[in-house]
C-alpha cells in the first residue's frame, strides 16, 4: 500500500476540483468537501495512514481561520458614517437573541441555536466581485455589514467557547483578558510599523509585501497565537483568527498580500482540510431527522437574518435591497465549519449533531449563493450598472 496515499488522493481531488466548480457553478470549497466525502466513504478502510494529511489539513485550518480574520476591511469600517455604523452593529447584535428565538420556535435544539448568528463573507466575496456589484453603494454596505457580522461573529464565539467550557465567571475573564491582548498587540503592532518606518531604506528591500516575508510573519503569529491560546484552555482556532484580525487592522495594503498568501493556502493547505473533513464525514449518522435538522438550520440561516433586516433601512439600506442583504450573510461557510470544530472539542455537540451543522452549512452555501446571483442580476439590470 501505498505510504502518501491520503496526500495523493488529495492533491487529486485539489486539482480536479476547480474544474468542476467551474462547470457546475458551485463554490470550489464545497466541491472539495463533498469530493472528500464520496472518497471517505468509497475507501473508508482502504486509506491508511491518515495521520500525515490529519497534521497538514490541521495547519490548513489554523490558516483558513487567519485569513477569516484577516479578510475583515477595516478601511471601510473607519470611512463609513458613524449613524449608519451604529445601527449595523446593533443589526448584528439583535441577530443573537433573534436566531435563539427563531430556533427555538420551530424546534431546535440548543446546540443548533449557538450557530445560527454567525456571519462570515469568505464565501460572499467572490460571489460579490462576480456580480458586478461590489463598487456600487449597495456592494460597499454589504462589505461593511459583512466585516462587522465577521468581527462580532469572531468575538462572539470566542466568548460562546469560553463560556460553554468554564463558565459564567472564568469566561468573562478569560474573555477580558483575550480582548486586552487583543488591543496591545495590535498597539504593538502599530507602533513595530511606525519604528520601521524610520528605515525606510532597510524596509524597501524587506517589505511586508514581499510574499516571502509576509507568509513567514502570517504563519509565525497565525501557530504563536493558536499556542498561547491552547496554553489558556481557549480553542486554538481562535488565536488564529484573531492574529489574522490584527495584522489585517495594522496592515491595510492587502492586495499583493492576499494574493501571495492566498495562492499559498488555497494551493495545498486548505483544500486539503476540507477534502479531509469530507474523508472525515460518518455517513452513518444521516438519518432523515439528521439531514432534515440541517436543512432546517440552513433555512433559519436566512430567515432570522431577513426577520430584523427592517433594522438595516436606518443604515442607509432600500427596502427592496433587504432580502438580498438578508442573502448575502446566509451562508457564513468558515465560521460555521470552525464552529463544529469548537463545539465538538468541548462535547457540546454530538457527532450527529455536528453532521447536521455541517448539512446545513452545505445546504446554505449552496443554495443562497444561486439565488444571490438570481437577484444581483435583476439589480445590475435596473440601476443600469
Amino acid at each position: 500500500m501505498i505510504h502518501h496515499l491520503p496526500i495523493i488522493i488529495g492533491m487529486l481531488v485539489a486539482i480536479v476540483s476547480p474544474i468542476i466548480s467551474y462547470y457546475v457553478r458551485i463554490p470550489l470549497v464545497l466541491v472539495e468537501f463533498i469530493i472528500g466525502i464520496l472518497f471517505g466513504t468509497i475507501l473508508e478502510k482502504g486509506i491508511p495512514n491518515k495521520s500525515e494529511v490529519a497534521f497538514i489539513s490541521y495547519v490548513g485550518f489554523l490558516i483558513l481561520m487567519f485569513l477569516a480574520g484577516f479578510e475583515v476591511d477595516f478601511d471601510f469600517m473607519e470611512e463609513f458614517k458613524p449613524r449608519e455604523l451604529i445601527f449595523i452593529f446593533l443589526y448584528v447584535f439583535m441577530l443573537i437573541p433573534f436566531s435563539f428565538l427563531s430556533a427555538l420556535s420551530i424546534g431546535l435544539g440548543h446546540s443548533y441555536m449557538v450557530v445560527a448568528p454567525l456571519i462570515s463573507v469568505g464565501l460572499g466575496l467572490p460571489i460579490l466581485k462576480e456580480s458586478n456589484i461590489i463598487e456600487t453603494d449597495l456592494g460597499q454596505k454589504l462589505l461593511i455589514l459583512g466585516s462587522v457580522g465577521e468581527v462580532s461573529s469572531i468575538f462572539y464565539i470566542s466568548f460562546v467557547n469560553a463560556l460553554l467550557k468554564f463558565g459564567v465567571v472564568q469566561a468573562i475573564v478569560k474573555t477580558i483578558i483575550t480582548y486586552v491582548v487583543l488591543i496591545l498587540a495590535i498597539v504593538f503592532a502599530k507602533a513595530l510599523k511606525n519604528k520601521l518606518k524610520e528605515y525606510r531604506t532597510v524596509v524597501k528591500s524587506i517589505s511586508l509585501e514581499n510574499t516571502h516575508i509576509f507568509i513567514r510573519l502570517a504563519l509565525f503569529t497565525t501557530f504563536i497565537s493558536a499556542s498561547l491560546f491552547e496554553l489558556i484552555g481557549m480553542e486554538p482556532i481562535l488565536g488564529s483568527m484573531l492574529s489574522g484580525m490584527v495584522l489585517g487592522y495594522v496592515i491595510r495594503k492587502k492586495e499583493v498580500i492576499n494574493k501571495s498568501f492566498y495562492d499559498m493556502a488555497f494551493g495545498f493547505f486548505v483544500p486539503l482540510f476540507f477534502v479531509y473533513t469530507g474523508f472525515s464525514l460518518n455517513i452513518d449518522y444521516i438519518s432523515k431527522n439528521i439531514l432534515m435538522s440541517g436543512i432546517t438550520i440552513g433555512t433559519v440561516l436566512f430567515f432570522a437574518r431577513f426577520g430584523i433586516s427592517f433594522i438595516l433601512l436606518l443604515a442607509g439600506f432600500r427596502l427592496v435591497e433587504l432580502p438580498f442583504v438578508s442573502l448575502f450573510i446566509s451562508f457564513p461557510f468558515t465560521l460555521l465549519i470552525a464552529s463544529i470544530k469548537i463545539l465538538s472539542d468541548i462535547k457540546y455537540i454530538t457527532p450527529d449533531q455536528g453532521v447536521a451543522i455541517l448539512i446545513g452549512t452545505v445546504f446554505s452555501s449552496l443554495v443562497y449563493p444561486i439565488m444571490f446571483k438570481i437577484f444581483a442580476r435583476f439589480y445590475v439590470k435596473d440601476e443600469n450598472i
